[in-house]
C-alpha cells in the first residue's frame, strides 16, 4: 500500500464499518489502488457520510496531490456498524471501483475539476451522489 493512511482514536461507542483490509482487497482486485494517495478513517460528528472518495482536480496548480484519490470513511455508531459494513461491502464498494475506473479513464473534461463521489446511509438504506453525474 502506497497511499497516506490516518485513523482517529474513537469514543467508546462509535465504530469504523469497514475494516482496512475490505477496502484494500477491493481496491487491489479492481486495479484502482495506484491512483489512491490517501485513506482517512475518520471521527465526525452525525450527520455526516458514511463513506467520501475525492479526485483532486488537474487543475489545481501547485497543489501536490491534484490527479490523485483520496478515500475517508466516517465512524458510526456501534450499533448501526454492521448494518452499514454490509451495505458498504454489497452496494457501496463496486460504485467506488467504477467510480475510480471512471476518473482513472477520463479526459480533462472530469479531470481537470475536482470530483467527488458521497454516500449517506438513510432509512437502511444507501444512497450516494457523484459530481460525475452533472458532467
Amino acid at each position: 500500500m502506497a497511499y497516506t493512511f490516518l485513523k482517529w482514536k474513537l469514543p467508546r461507542g462509535q465504530s469504523f464499518p469497514l475494516k482496512r483490509s475490505v477496502l484494500d482487497d477491493a481496491l487491489e482486485r479492481a486495479g484502482v489502488m495506484e491512483g489512491v494517495e490517501a485513506v482517512y478513517y475518520h471521527l465526525w460528528k452525525p450527520p455526516v457520510p458514511v463513506l467520501r472518495v475525492s479526485f483532486s482536480g488537474e487543475d489545481r496548480r501547485g497543489w501536490p496531490h491534484r490527479g490523485t484519490s483520496s478515500i475517508t470513511l466516517y465512524a458510526v455508531a456501534s450499533a448501526e456498524r454492521k448494518l452499514v459494513e454490509l451495505l458498504l461491502v454489497s452496494q457501496g464498494l463496486p460504485v467506488v471501483v467504477r467510480w475510480l475506473e471512471t476518473i482513472a479513464a477520463a479526459g480533462n473534461t472530469i479531470r481537470g475539476p475536482n470530483q467527488d463521489l458521497v454516500f449517506n446511509v438513510s432509512n437502511e438504506r444507501l444512497e450516494w451522489r457523484s459530481s460525475l453525474d452533472a458532467v
